[in-house]
């Protein structure tokens, strides 16, 4: 009899991506027609006394005196800072509409492949959105001394400066994020601009937010024995389900004034030429048989250093360009989304450049998508980066009994 000389398995299988935060967590607006690729934004600067024992002039009984009140200037002032819009745009692969007749459970294919590609937009305009947040908030290095730069300032590039961050051979403690929590109140960071409770407030004060990487986040509690020791007595009769001890590990905790927001793939870096160099988190695999796939990059497990970021939604915001569909003259345009959303184009003369393809009947088609936004800075010191020495664990060796 005849056989098939192939088979396939009907259910397609998935690879796991992780979450992202900042695509869920930076605010968004809409960019202002008519103004322009270069905007500025102000902000009203604090207006307190210099002088902590101000002198009060005693008043006398000689009425001159009293009438002749001195008049102290008081500070009134803002700083400004310029933005600018920028955008990304994306491209699937070339379907052929003939083709998918005889193309094999086709529809389970390009609904997968749509499910990756979306993900692919969700990513790139995360890892977009904290190279931003990373530009825009002072950072420093892990040390004796927690200093602290003034941020980055105007327009980002494609990742921030960290040449002016020394090298440094230690590790993140609970005492460095006890420091950060303590300059964080003193900037204010407990109230947003319009505050909406992003800052919780616990029986130790402010409870702030940092994403932390999955080993690091149960470190913290390792490096500190009093803390550990707290730890475990503050859970004590709440059972198994309840006790934050017994957790999975990368399970949320609150430790201090900090919320551990933990990420399976923080920031890593190595130190060369005197300044921090991001390693890629992901590169391509050479093992996917047809098309593009990812993998993990050796390198960045291997990376000697690691960031950790407080997290603030009121640092910038994302004003996104909504597209125009008339201006005037009798002019229109189809409707357009420049929020990285998916449209199936048709036609070999609309999808491909320089050399036009003959596709008379449309045939042919590619799905793009397009994101265009403007980051405004609005309160870059309520966030931090930190960067600190990766510190492996050796494990135990436990030998075989005789």
């Amino acid at each position: 009899m005849k056989r098939h000389t192939e088979s396939f398995v009907e259910e397609l299988r998935f690879e796991a991506s992780p979450k992202p935060s900042f695509y869920n967590m930076i605010e968004r607006g809409t960019y202002p027609q008519g103004q322009g690729t270069v905007l500025s934004t102000f902000t009203l600067a604090r207006s307190l006394p210099t002088t902590d024992e101000p002198e009060f002039i005693p008043i006398t009984v000689n009425q001159a005196d009293n009438c002749a009140s001195t008049f102290n200037a008081v500070p009134v002032g803002f700083g400004e800072k310029t933005f600018r819009p920028e955008q990304f745009g994306w491209k699937g692969p070339t379907i052929c509409q003939d083709n998918l007749y005889f193309d094999w459970a086709r529809t389970k294919f390009l609904d997968g492949y749509m499910r990756a590609m979306k993900k692919n937009v969700t990513w790139t305009i995360e890892n977009r959105l904290a190279a931003i947040y990373d530009h825009l908030v002072p950072k420093a290095v892990a040390s004796t001394s927690l200093t602290f730069d003034s941020g980055g300032s105007g327009y980002p590039g494609t990742g921030p400066t960290l040449s002016g961050l020394a090298h440094t051979d230690c590790e993140l403690t609970q005492e460095h994020l006890d420091e950060v929590a303590a300059i964080l109140e003193e900037e204010g960071a407990t109230e947003g601009p319009y505050d909406d409770g992003w800052v919780s407030w616990g029986e130790a004060g402010p409870v702030f937010t940092v994403q932390i990487g999955l080993k690091h986040s149960t470190r913290i509690l390792k490096l500190n024995s009093e803390s550990r020791l707290d730890f475990r007595y503050a859970e004590m009769g709440k059972g198994e389900q309840g006790s934050s001890i017994l957790k999975r590990l990368g399970a949320s905790k609150t430790i201090g004034n900090f919320r551990h927001l933990v990420t399976q793939f923080p920031p890593r870096y190595n130190y060369a030429g005197g300044t921090y160099v991001r390693v890629p988190t992901w590169i391509d695999d050479p093992t996917i048989t047809k098309g593009d796939g990812v993998k993990i990059n050796p390198e960045w497990r291997a990376a000697d250093f690691e960031g950790v970021r407080v997290l603030n939604p009121y640092v910038f915001k994302s004003l996104v360009i909504p597209p125009l569909s008339a201006a005037g003259g009798d002019t229109h345009w189809m409707p357009k989304s420049y929020l990285g959303e998916w449209q199936f184009v048709t036609g070999g003369n609309k999808i491909t450049s320089g050399n036009v393809c003959f596709d008379p009947l449309e045939k042919l088609g590619i799905h793009f998508a397009e994101y265009k936004h403007a980051p405004e800075p609005v309160m870059p010191k309520y966030g931090r980066l930190i960067i600190f020495r990766r510190c492996v664990d050796t494990m135990e060796c436990v030998e075989c009994g005789t």
